[in-house]
């Protein structure tokens, strides 16, 4: 999900009215839980550490996570929109009490049945700017949270998306893919990011 969150970092970077840095948390979570709860490595930090980005380690110890209340932050912007990928401290019903949550959707929901799947409730509640990938994407949660809308407390906006830019930038540059020289209309589908057998597999 980091390439897709990654624009927006960099923009943030660039521009001197933000300090901007990844809090890194393992990818060995389910069900906000660690996997392992005796573990003290945390791959997703070692990962930025070596590709040079400003981090902190959300891990401190075994099973014992950073407190980000005290780093008084302004925003915190997630990169997966579920609650099932967090530890306990940082599920969004914690965190939005003390700070105000960004979220940007790593992928785009084509049909609408997914989209009303994709926007679960228990994560987006506590979300205060959802930055849509789309304007139907946007009218859904303003449905799903009209009452925190009217009341103020979240921000539906549709900008664009970022994750788009790969796209946009990788038509500048030869591809095996496909050739972007001619003007015709490709579509290249996905049907799932991974082969991993507990996520569905793919064909």
């Amino acid at each position: 999900a980091w390439n897709k969150t990654q624009p927006v970092y960099d923009a943030m970077k660039e521009d001197e009215r933000f300090q901007v840095f990844l809090i890194c948390v393992p990818s060995g979570i389910s069900d906000q839980k660690l996997v392992n709860p005796d573990s003290e490595e945390n791959d997703t930090y070692d990962y930025f550490q070596n590709h040079g980005y400003e981090t902190v380690n959300a891990l401190t110890g075994r099973n014992s996570w950073l407190d980000l209340e005290q780093m008084k932050l302004d925003y915190v912007f997630c990169s997966r929109p579920y609650n099932s990928y967090m530890p306990r401290p940082y599920i969004s019903s914690k965190v939005s009490r003390y700070t105000k949550i960004c979220c940007l959707v790593y992928g785009m929901s084509m049909t609408k049945p997914i989209q009303e799947m994709v926007l679960n409730r228990d994560f987006f509640r506590n979300v205060y700017y959802y930055f849509a990938e789309c304007d139907y994407a946007r009218q859904v949660n303003l449905r799903h949270q009209s009452c925190l809308n009217k009341l103020g407390f979240q921000k539906n906006v549709y900008l664009g998306m970022p994750a788009l830019t790969q796209i946009l930038e990788a038509k500048k540059e030869k591809s095996p893919a496909w050739d972007f020289s001619g003007n015709e209309f490709k579509v290249m589908w996905t049907p799932r990011w991974t082969s991993a057998p507990d996520l569905g597999g793919t064909n």
